[in-house]
């Protein structure tokens, strides 16, 4: 991801970043959005918490002391001759 860094101009003319904002091209074409950093995580958090299934306290037991698979040197060796 690209990095600009804002001089205090811009960031004023950006009411100090506080907020969501739409950017627009001077035709007024919407070139992007800017989200404040403490909305993006809340975004991203519950993107993630989202993707998971949800697991009862008990299925995440089951699953804990679930046997079976393969031994970590197995699937490595597989990856390496593949």
């Amino acid at each position: 991801m690209s990095r600009l860094i804002l001089d205090p101009e811009i960031k004023a003319k950006l009411h100090g970043l506080r907020e969501q904002m739409e950017l627009c091209d001077p035709d007024g074409h919407t070139m992007g959005r800017y989200l404040p950093e403490d909305l993006y995580q809340k975004l991203l958090y519950r993107l993630a918490e989202s993707q998971r299934p949800f697991l009862t306290p008990q299925e995440i037991d089951q699953r804990r002391h679930e046997t079976g698979g393969k031994p970590l040197a197995e699937i490595l060796q597989r990856l390496r001759s593949s």
